[in-house]
């Protein structure tokens, strides 16, 4: 029968001994000789204690350095061997001889001048590196002798050599091509478990079968009708996570949304997009009778102060003389500020302004000079494509003192976490199958002719004559 291995951690499962020998001989070791007398058993001893450290100065037996301060003693034999010889001389045994299992015979006195056998257990280690010593180091004290990381690294090479060399064995028995691989749960190593062509992970024990490493199937079953069924099973699972994954997306969205929107009126923007003239220069805004909500993006400092003064007058970090640019678009800004994320515009601001002092700013708003400035730029979607044949306005303000002290201003609202809850909505690309839920945004409504003439609106784009009528 193929033998049982023990091949995790070293050593867990195997019983101490204190007296090694080859399972073919019938003599008397000598130590037991010395035991004998003194009336004890030898199982009775633990190998393990017998390994210490000594400071006699005397030489490494592998090296023969004699500088070395601590050097490390074998049990039963005493040579001595310096840690670095150790832990190099039990790594060539492990890549040379693969299996390292020896047999330890236990005896007990029957007599006064003989032994009597009374177990035989196999453990694995390695023999002494003195040519004559029958001796073993024992692999399971390598933690003790060599500290844990270099324990660690004899153990994983030797289950990785150990496990090869059994399934050389059993592909060689069973005429079969068996394929070397660490398990997908835990990276540990799979062994042959029996005769069947069934692999089993030494640490988590999950089965699979040694030839198509997928579940173990029956023999009437192959392997390639079960790797079909197996990548069937994948495929869907991998939908059904994905579809999942997006419901929880929009679902976390949402709930951040109810908490940040700050009482905006929101709604899908696929559903909006369809209402939207598709050309032309318009104002696009979310506004009421009483006021029209305008965004813009500072710095943290300069956001919490607006937000909680309602203004801007008195801020040590907001410069008025600087001309500072408004947007009634939700997503012009998100493009402006990268939705978010661009250096000194992380905070967003919703700024409602009266409509009077709107209607007065874009009355008065010229594109080349003066404190209020007018421009028309590519409006842009949620991914930042512009649409080609949009264009959205933004006006400049420069120093506009009912600006500045707040006269012009209803209430400013932070809409920092409301961006934060749909960017990642928008950089994975989900908003086009729906989810994106932006402030409001109609055709802002202006009866004024000056004001129209002045601005230049207008509701087609021709792309021939490149311009706007």
């Amino acid at each position: 029968d193929f033998p049982e291995v023990s091949v995790g951690h070293l050593g867990d499962s195997l019983p101490k001994a204190s007296l090694e020998h080859n399972s073919n001989t019938n003599q008397t070791h000598p130590e037991n000789k010395e035991q004998k007398r003194k009336g004890k058993s030898s199982s009775q001893k633990d190998h393990s204690t017998q390994f210490k450290k000594t400071d006699d100065g005397r030489e490494c037996l592998i090296c023969a350095e004699d500088n070395i301060l601590k050097l490390l003693q074998v049990p039963g034999c005493s040579h001595k061997l310096c840690t670095a010889c150790l832990s190099r001389h039990v790594a060539q045994q492990i890549e040379t001889n693969g299996n390292l299992e020896h047999q330890v015979t236990h005896y007990k006195s029957k007599s006064k001048k003989t032994l009597e056998i009374t177990s035989s257990t196999l453990v694995i280690g390695v023999k002494c590196p003195q040519s004559r010593c029958q001796d073993i180091i024992h692999l399971d004290d390598l933690s003790q002798l060599l500290g844990k990381s270099e324990a660690d690294r004899l153990n994983h090479l030797f289950n990785r050599r150990s496990s090869s060399q059994i399934l050389k064995d059993l592909e060689k028995r069973l005429d079969k091509k068996f394929i070397s691989k660490e398990c997908e749960v835990c990276h540990s190593i799979f062994v042959p478990k029996g005769e069947s062509g069934v692999l089993e992970c030494i640490n988590c024990h999950v089965s699979v079968c040694g030839l198509c490493l997928e579940s173990p199937h029956g023999q009437h079953e192959s392997c390639e009708d079960t790797k079909k069924e197996v990548t069937r099973k994948k495929f869907l699972k991998k939908i059904q996570d994905k579809a999942q994954a997006k419901i929880s997306l929009r679902n976390d969205i949402k709930s951040k949304l109810e908490v940040a929107r700050e009482g905006l009126e929101i709604e899908e923007y696929l559903v909006q997009k369809e209402r939207w003239p598709a050309s032309g220069k318009q104002i696009i805004a979310n506004y009421t009778d009483e006021a029209i909500l305008v965004y813009q993006a500072f710095k943290s400092p300069i956001a919490k102060y607006a937000v909680e003064n309602h203004a801007f007058l008195g801020c040590p970090d907001y410069n008025h003389k600087r001309m500072t640019w408004i947007k009634t678009n939700f997503l012009w800004m998100m493009y402006r500020s990268g939705w978010g994320v661009k250096k000194n515009q992380t905070s967003t601001l919703g700024i409602w302004v009266k409509r009077e002092a709107y209607d007065r700013y874009i009355s008065s708003a010229s594109e080349k000079t003066g404190k209020i400035r007018l421009q028309w730029d590519p409006d842009h979607r949620p991914d930042g494509e512009n649409y080609g044949l949009r264009r959205d306005i933004q006006i400049g303000l420069k120093d506009v003192e009912t600006w500045v002290n707040g006269e012009d201003i209803v209430k400013i609202i932070d809409l920092t976490a409301f961006v934060e809850a749909l960017r990642p909505l928008v950089w994975s690309g989900e908003f086009r199958e729906g989810g994106l839920l932006i402030p409001k945004e109609e055709v802002y409504p202006i009866k004024d002719a000056s004001i129209i003439k002045n601005l230049g609106i207008c509701t087609a784009y021709s792309p021939h004559q490149n311009k706007f009528s």
